[in-house]
């Protein structure tokens, strides 16, 4: 399961809306949001950004240097948990569109 599920609902919650009221406004469902919010269902890129997008937000992805100093070792995750990361962040790469983002 990716973060999606977090993503969407977390944006939901800082818009102050309701599952009800970010489906009228994206013109999805409101089952199937409360399916994405429960994990129980896998958005595609377009459709999170979609109701990302329905709660007055947007999605940035920033592709840069890995800091290794603040992460946890690849050695501290089994075969198939690396599995498990490595293809979720394929699969949300692929779909993704680069943004770039401000100098800092």
């Amino acid at each position: 399961m990716s973060a999606a599920y977090t993503i969407c609902r977390e944006a939901r919650r800082t818009a102050g809306l309701t599952q009800r009221e970010l489906a009228k406004r994206t013109g999805v469902s409101p089952s199937s949001v409360a399916r994405i919010e429960r994990g129980r269902m896998e958005p595609t890129f377009e459709l999170l950004q979609r109701l990302v997008e329905g709660c007055d937000q947007e999605i940035l992805i920033q592709v840069r240097p890995i800091d290794w100093t603040r992460r946890a070792s690849w050695g501290d995750l089994d075969f198939e948990a690396r599995l498990r990361a490595i293809h979720s962040a394929s699969e949300f790469a692929a779909a993704a569109q680069l943004v770039p983002t401000p100098s800092e």
